[in-house]
């Protein structure tokens, strides 16, 4: 369930096996995660059995000379996308996974190029799986 408002986090910790939250706020996503977790506990329910999950955008690229090429014509302002060099995006990561997050839907930026996909499989992916 994509929630992050009290109501649906209460029907989260009463029906869902996933909680899904949004965006590139870590603060704004450790408050929803505090509030399901809490959610969970007022129906006596232990908030590990809920799986969690981040939708994020991302644009990432090996040099900063090809991110900017590749982010030249988009939109940032969003708060919704990632974007760096792969250190960068690692180091954005992190604390997510920090918060327990388990898996990531990552909406791939500039497409039809796949070098946002390319580039986190080949080199960010690594940085994190230690």
């Amino acid at each position: 369930v994509a929630a992050f408002k009290p109501r649906m986090m209460r029907l989260t910790a009463r029906h869902a096996d996933w909680l899904n939250v949004q965006g590139t706020d870590v603060q704004k996503i450790t408050g929803q995660i505090r509030d399901c977790d809490e959610a969970c506990a007022a129906v006596g329910r232990d908030p590990a059995t809920l799986r969690r999950t981040l939708q994020i955008g991302c644009y990432c690229a090996p040099t900063e000379k090809e991110l900017q090429a590749l982010t030249a014509n988009q939109d940032m302002r969003s708060g919704f996308s990632l974007v760096g060099t792969p250190e960068q995006i690692a180091e954005q990561l992190r604390p997510f996974i920090d918060l327990g997050i388990e898996y990531f839907q990552i909406g791939c930026g500039g497409f039809p190029r796949l070098t946002t996909l390319e580039t986190l499989v080949a080199e960010v992916l690594p940085m994190l799986d230690r």
